[in-house]
């Protein structure tokens, strides 16, 4: 809902007024078209046009309504525009009227307008299209329509109107309006419903859709698709240690921990070492061996003992382990 204010929906308020009622005879006259420019800037940027004195007085003499709602129209091409006025201080002859609204009637300066006097109804809805998206960039579009649309006393169902804004213009249609049986309404002290269509110049963006992506299945064809043929995996890469702090060494390439399958047995790991002491004691003499002095006596042995190593069939006579074993039991 947009207020726009009331108490300027003629401008100028006159001093001299007719009756209440509507008038009998509408006022309809021809002027020469001159841009309200030349008067004042701020009425270029308004909806409002300025007449002559002559007019302000033959409205009063045919009991036209207060506040005035005035269609211009161009005799050649039979565009229409509503508007209010803002005073009644323009040269005889002319109707000073703002550049847009030269623009939407098709006319130009010197050409002849006719200038009708009407009764329009309350707006209640108007329905706008900015001619560029450029309006969209605007911080509050809301505010500066509502501040613009101040100084304007009627809309028209398929007119183009201007806005000037932070020293840019913007042109807004005026797509719809309601109540819809005359095309046009005022917006004198009226509370209006506004609605926006998409700038004529917006392109809605397309929207593809992206395919769905399953990085597990992907990655996974991926990576065997790129695996040469033979090659290993090698998981865990890199140097280990030992509990004592000492640096595990692997060959380049290889890996500190295999996966691929049990890691391979050495050779004779599990084999002992087993060191027996040396038998230092004496041989004990060999019966019917040669004694200490080389002739085989009984006394000792002899050099030839010494010399065989004691084992059985030697000349020492000597044999390990020999005996008989017992049991326990």
């Amino acid at each position: 809902m947009m207020p726009f204010p009331g108490g300027f929906g003629g401008g100028h308020m006159p001093m001299m007024m007719g009756g209440g009622g509507f008038g009998q005879m509408p006022f309809e006259e021809k002027y020469h078209v001159c841009s309200v420019a030349l008067k004042s800037q701020e009425l270029e940027e308004g909806g409002r046009i300025v007449l002559p004195p002559s007019a302000l007085a033959k409205l009063t003499q045919r009991d036209v309504a207060y506040p005035y709602f005035f269609e211009l129209s161009a005799p050649g091409n039979g565009r229409k525009i509503h508007c209010g006025v803002q005073e009644f201080s323009a040269s005889e002859g002319q109707a000073w009227i703002p550049h847009w609204m030269m623009e939407n009637l098709g006319v130009e300066f010197g050409n002849l307008l006719t200038v009708k006097s009407v009764t329009l109804p309350q707006c209640q809805y108007v329905k706008f299209r900015p001619q560029s998206k450029l309006f969209l960039d605007i911080t509050n579009p809301k505010a500066v329509l509502e501040k613009t649309l101040g100084a304007f006393s009627a809309l028209t169902k398929g007119a183009t109107i201007r806005i000037h804004y932070n020293r840019k213009t913007y042109d807004i249609d005026v797509v719809d309006l309601k109540p819809r049986d005359t095309g046009a309404a005022s917006i004198v002290n009226a509370d209006v419903n506004v609605d926006f269509e998409a700038p004529s110049d917006y392109v809605e963006p397309t929207y593809t859709p992206k395919p769905i992506k399953m990085p597990m299945f992907d990655d996974m064809e991926k990576a065997e698709d790129e695996e040469p043929a033979g090659a290993k995996s090698k998981a865990f890469v890199g140097t280990g240690a030992r509990p004592n702090g000492k640096a595990v060494s692997v060959e380049p390439g290889e890996s500190a921990m295999q996966v691929d399958g049990p890691p391979p047995v050495k050779k004779d790991a599990l084999q002992w070492k087993l060191r027996f002491p040396r038998y230092n004691g004496i041989q004990p003499p060999v019966k019917g061996g040669p004694s200490e002095d080389g002739a085989g006596g009984a006394g000792g042995p002899g050099p030839a003992a010494a010399a065989g190593g004691g084992r059985p069939g030697t000349a020492s006579g000597f044999a390990a382990f020999e005996g008989a074993g017992q049991r326990l039991q």
